[in-house]
């Protein structure tokens, strides 16, 4: 199966009760402020699971979501003016959800490498290289925006620009297990979501 033939993402909008959740934690617990934010080339992270205090927030969603589902639950943040190049990750899906942004301006958006440069950039927690593309080098193939949760796969180039918006993009993002591709992770979650 060629990257045009895989499926990109898949809305949750089940989980958009969530999302106000997490916004309102994040502006409330000034996520802004924390002095933890690792910095890469063009965006900044923010790990949760090294704040303890924050764990209780997301144990409502946690409770429904397979075992072994998650790796990790991070904050992305790009801020404005910078376009995240196209890139695979070293995970294989995130569950995201938007939290600050004009993210109905600002879609993620997938392509197909029309050569095989890339930059090789390090992630220093996990010690496993992220591979960029220039996005002059990339056709897009498809493209989301809007407010609602998504399931994102993430081994097909993707990326954001930013780089017309007056505001930074945070966007909550559950890493999901090494062992689980998107495809098993939509399955697992439809039957789960049915219920919320």
């Amino acid at each position: 199966m060629n990257a045009a033939e895989k499926p990109f993402f898949r809305r949750m909008p089940q989980l958009q009760r969530y999302v106000e959740n997490f916004k309102t934690y994040f502006i409330q617990s000034n996520c802004y402020a924390f002095a933890n934010w690792k910095s890469y080339s063009q965006m900044e992270v923010l790990h949760f699971e090294e704040n303890e205090s924050s764990a209780s927030q997301f144990s409502n969603l946690i409770s429904i979501l397979p075992e072994k589902f998650i790796r990790k639950i991070s904050v992305f943040r790009i801020r404005s003016g910078i376009q995240l190049y196209p890139h695979k990750d070293y995970r294989n899906f995130a569950l995201n959800f938007p939290l600050v942004g004009d993210f109905n301006n600002t879609p993620t958006t997938w392509y197909s490498a029309n050569s095989p440069e890339e930059k090789t950039l390090y992630d220093d927690s996990a010690e496993r290289a992220i591979k960029f593309n220039s996005p002059l080098d990339c056709t897009p193939i498809a493209a989301v925006s809007g407010f609602s949760p998504l399931l994102i796969n993430t081994t097909i180039l993707h990326g954001v620009d930013n780089s017309k918006s007056k505001v930074d993009r945070f966007t909550l993002s559950i890493s999901g297990s090494d062992n689980i591709s998107f495809l098993e992770a939509a399955d697992l979650l439809n039957p789960l979501l049915s219920g919320v």
